[in-house]
């Protein structure tokens, strides 16, 4: 018989080995326990979160159909309506009288507030959790802390120029489950009605602003039905839309077109004509014609400045004029300061002029009159004027038109344009210091000018986007009838045109 001899460390290893494997078990037991308990509880919250989804998509249907109902016993006239809410769910329905407002009120141009609608909305709100949904104002609305979005619209009804709103307010609070029953309690005519509330829209503008919950979902559909510019307070959950008449095209209907105010400081000094201001003037008495105020078109007129620059990029790839004293049909650019003491004639007869001066332009000289001052020629025409040939002349049927990108300014006896033709000629220029006479419409950044004695001034009209206008010394500024049909600009729109408003206040009650 063979021994077999096993040294102690082996019989060591063994006994290790013995001993190692109940331990593996264990672990192995344990792991596969704690595992269970881990997908058990993943489990479970999953399977919450799938309830807890399932019931707000009910709910959103639940709340979309209450929508229908509720709009029918608010606008249809069938006083009485019900729903029935599912119960069940972890949620629950309230109705709430004091959530969210609305108001809707005109603003004139001098700042004037009259109210059409000031009334809470309420609600009816399903919470379930952390989550909410909310039938407010005749949408569905579900809330979020970026302010909400929108399920289903509310009664906000918008297209060519005319806004419907029937604003409708939840009036009580209550606890909603199983069968409901909606009540219309009463409808008011808000606008048109009787008085300063009437149609077409024309001279103030209508702002709605609504505090909800469901702030920026009011407001992202406010934008996408009117495509107008909305405001947000997200500090207070606020929205805020504008709508305006729609304005007519800015014309040359008086002396004076200004965005900002009037100052006549001279006795001397006056308009003969109409002026019409986006500010105010204090200068009525050196007025001969009827001054209008305030006027919110005015004030958006385009500064001169931006006219000047987009003329610049149009024609700064052209040539100065060959001639010094005749200038025919084209487009012409003057790289410099310029100085026009002789006489020069803009022939308009195969087509319009424009010219860009890229700087300053002075007319004339400290030397007395370079010209002829337009006296010449005794072919008076209806006003009374004399054409003659005046230093800058213009002839054909075509226009002249002049940018200016600086100052200008006239001296002497100098005199521009041609006063039976006074509708051919429009300069454009950044400043005006001095007038002495010019025959023509004159656009402007600002206007401050000492006149020139037994001299007429601007005969035709300014337009001015300073934001005050100031005649000293003499200066004068007589409006031209032939003006009368000419537009200055188109006006672009900020906020939707509204011309018709109907605003009706629906209250309805829910239990």
């Amino acid at each position: 018989m063979v021994r077999s001899w096993r040294s102690r460390d082996d019989r060591l290893c063994d006994s290790t080995r013995v001993q190692a494997n109940p331990i593996g078990m264990t672990l192995v037991l344990g792991f596969a326990i704690s595992g269970s308990i881990l997908i058990g509880v993943v489990g479970v919250a999953m399977l919450e979160d799938t309830q807890q989804s399932l019931a707000m998509d009910r709910a959103e249907i639940a709340l979309t159909q209450f929508d229908s109902e509720a709009s029918l016993a608010a606008l249809d006239n069938a006083d009485t309506q019900t729903i029935t809410f599912a119960t069940g769910d972890n949620g629950e329905y309230h109705a709430r009288s004091e959530t969210g407002w609305l108001q809707i009120r005109t603003v004139t141009a001098s700042g004037s507030q009259t109210p059409i609608v000031n009334t809470t909305l309420g609600a009816v709100i399903y919470e379930s959790g952390d989550e909410t949904l909310g039938y407010q104002g005749g949408g569905v609305w579900r809330a979020s802390a970026a302010g909400g979005s929108m399920i289903s619209p509310p009664e906000f009804h918008y297209r060519n120029r005319t806004l419907t709103f029937p604003v409708v307010s939840v009036t009580n609070n209550a606890s909603i489950s199983g069968k409901t029953t909606i009540t219309h309690q009463q409808t008011t005519r808000k606008f048109p009605t009787a008085g300063s509330h009437g149609n077409p829209v024309t001279d103030r503008k209508i702002e709605i602003t609504v505090k909800s919950r469901y702030y920026r979902g009011w407001g992202e559909y406010f934008e996408e039905r009117t495509e107008s510019d909305v405001r947000y307070n997200e500090d207070r959950n606020i929205v805020n839309i504008t709508l305006v008449p729609p304005p007519e095209p800015i014309k040359i209907d008086s002396g004076i077109v200004a965005a900002g105010n009037l100052n006549i400081d001279s006795g001397a000094a006056g308009v003969t004509g109409d002026v019409e201001l986006g500010g105010t003037t204090d200068s009525e008495t050196s007025i001969s014609g009827t001054v209008r105020e305030n006027v919110t078109a005015n004030q958006n007129l385009t500064n001169a400045s931006a006219e000047i620059v987009n003329a610049r990029q149009r024609l700064q790839s052209k040539s100065a004029p060959s001639s010094s004293t005749t200038v025919e049909a084209g487009t012409y650019y003057v790289r410099n300061d310029s100085v026009f003491e002789s006489e020069t004639t803009f022939n308009t007869s195969d087509g319009d002029i424009e010219l860009f001066v890229d700087g300053d332009v002075l007319a004339g000289n400290d030397n007395g009159n370079t010209g002829n001052n337009g006296n010449k020629k005794n072919d008076k025409d209806t006003d009374g004027c004399t054409p003659g040939s005046p230093n800058l002349n213009v002839t054909g049927d075509g226009s002249v038109t002049i940018y200016v990108n600086g100052d200008f300014s006239m001296q002497g006896q100098i005199v521009w344009g041609n006063c039976a033709q006074v509708d051919s000629l429009i300069l454009y220029s950044k400043d005006n210091s001095r007038i002495t006479e010019f025959y023509g419409v004159i656009y402007t950044n600002n206007f401050s000018v000492q006149g020139k004695g037994g001299k007429k001034g601007l005969v035709g009209a300014l337009v001015s986007t300073a934001d005050t206008v100031e005649l000293g010394g003499n200066a004068k500024i007589a409006y031209h009838d032939s003006l009368r049909d000419t537009t200055i600009q188109e006006v672009e729109m900020k906020f939707a045109a509204i011309s018709y408003l109907h605003v009706t206040h629906n209250e309805i009650v829910v239990e």
